[in-house]
């Protein structure tokens, strides 16, 4: 989340009688949605309930967004650029857009303070606010994931762990959030006890740890690579559950490129249909990462470095057969 940039007329009362006084009005979203519902949440304004039980890799929704606009991370929008995005707008996305959040105001909500609280990513240099989306709420373990999907040009949410009805719908909104940009995350993991936090944050800085060692590692150490990756992908499942998300395919989809790097084929092919699967989970097979999983799997001669080298050259045909639990595992992780 960004400051406000210095210009924000916008927030002033008098300006915003240059608005049709109907947009003021607040639209509720209670039935929009067989899936959620939209409901006040004590001391976290509002958030996105689960009127069924949601079951891990459902599609809870799809949505386009009210508008696009430059990412805020480098905000170089105007303030008379939004208005002519909000006045494009029919009355009702006025009314909805104007029901928004706004962090900074504590009364009249301003344009630029519900664009600043409200973007999600669509890709590196673009955001956009969403109708319903924007009242997704934090969790450091949430049970939903967001992303763009850019065959559809909808934002998808999916369900990355099973959600229970009556339950609220939470997205990790980058990170552990705690006491971040005036937000205190209220989440059950940062309301756990200050052992388990404490024990918490650590694992969590381990694994920023390995993501970095890993991208060093990548090209030039591959054992070593392969073994880090193993540590993060039980960190993560340690720490996330079952909500580990487009995370934990990423582990996976490394993985098999180091192994297809080696010409172990059979190791790359496990890797493969492991991130195939969790990407899936997360994000729909019309999504464009996971149609690229997809192929992959399929071909594993499209992985980057492949077959760099042949000193472990093994084909798909050679997985072991009767290896289970920690036995496949530490022949899947290890190369003796």
């Amino acid at each position: 989340m960004a400051p406000l940039p210095d210009n924000t007329t916008l927030a002033c009362p008098e300006h915003m009688k240059e608005f049709p006084e109907d947009s003021k009005k607040v639209v509720s979203s209670n039935a929009i949605s067989d899936v959620f519902k939209i409901r006040s949440v004590l001391g976290r304004g509002r958030g996105l309930f689960a009127r069924i039980n949601i079951a891990q890799g459902q599609l809870i929704a799809a949505e386009s967004p009210f508008f696009t606009l430059p990412s805020i991370a480098n905000f170089n929008i105007t303030p008379e650029d939004l208005l002519q995005k909000f006045f494009a707008l029919s009355l009702t996305e006025q009314q909805q857009f104007r029901a928004l959040h706004d962090r900074n105001a504590e009364a009249v909500p301003s344009l630029l303070g519900i664009v600043h609280t409200n973007a999600l990513d669509i890709d590196y240099n673009l955001d956009g606010i969403f109708p319903n989306f924007s009242f997704l709420n934090h969790s450091c373990v949430p049970k939903a994931h967001y992303s763009w999907n850019g065959n559809l040009e909808k934002g998808t949410l999916y369900a990355i762990d099973d959600i229970k009805k009556g339950s609220e719908i939470a997205m990790a909104y980058g990170g552990h959030q705690r006491g971040h940009w005036n937000f205190i995350c209220s989440c059950e993991t940062c309301a756990s006890s200050s052992y388990e936090l404490r024990r918490g944050d650590i694992k969590r800085a381990r694994i920023t740890t390995l993501q970095n060692q890993i991208i060093e590692r990548a090209e030039i150490q591959h054992e070593g690579c392969l073994k880090d990756l193993r540590e993060m992908k039980e960190l993560l499942q340690d720490v996330y559950g079952n909500s580990t998300g487009a995370v934990l395919a990423c582990v996976y989809f490394i993985a098999s490129e180091v192994a297809a790097s080696q010409s172990d084929l059979a190791r790359s092919s496990v890797f493969a249909e492991r991130a195939y699967g969790e990407r899936l989970m997360c994000e729909g097979e019309d999504h464009p990462f996971v149609l690229k999983y997809g192929e992959v799997r399929d071909d594993l001669t499209l992985h980057y470095g492949y077959a760099s080298t042949n000193f472990r050259e093994t084909q798909v045909d050679t997985v072991p057969v009767g290896l289970g639990g920690e036995d496949f595992e530490d022949w899947l992780w290890t190369w003796e």
